[in-house]
């Protein structure tokens, strides 16, 4: 699938938002959209083969890594975009066909956005609560 070939590039080009190299307006409203869907296709690809399975799996471990490393960053903006992946990879873990994997990343990822929305600034927590509804 074209996706699959994509998926890891698209991703990596996401660790750049970290250093400021790309903007978090343009993650925001292009790369999200876009990994979303490409997740959702993995995702019900992933059902019927094994390698697939744990490409897909690797995929979501490295956006999870990402979206922790960001949400450490300075920039409220860039904290924005972590707590927008944090919901992204909880929409995705509900098509997740591996049952263990899918309680397991519900739970971290969970956590994460309990903390963004009890201990970050009122802009990061309007952006998790605005996430979480839309």
């Amino acid at each position: 699938m074209l996706g699959d070939s994509f998926l890891p590039i698209i991703i990596d080009l996401l660790a750049n938002i970290q250093g400021g190299s790309i903007s978090p307006s343009v993650v925001l409203k292009c790369i999200i959209p876009i990994l979303r869907t490409l997740l959702t296709l993995c995702a019900t690809l992933s059902t019927r083969n094994r390698r697939k399975r744990n490409e897909f799996n690797d995929h979501i471990d490295h956006l999870f890594l990402l979206a922790k490393k960001v949400l450490f960053c300075t920039d409220i903006d860039r904290r924005k975009v972590a707590v927008n992946l944090l919901v992204l990879l909880l929409d995705i873990s509900k098509i997740h066909p591996d049952k263990n994997m899918r309680d397991s990343l519900v739970d971290e990822v969970t956590g994460y956005l309990k903390r963004c929305i009890t201990q970050h600034q009122s802009q990061v927590r309007c952006e998790a609560y605005a996430a979480l509804v839309g």
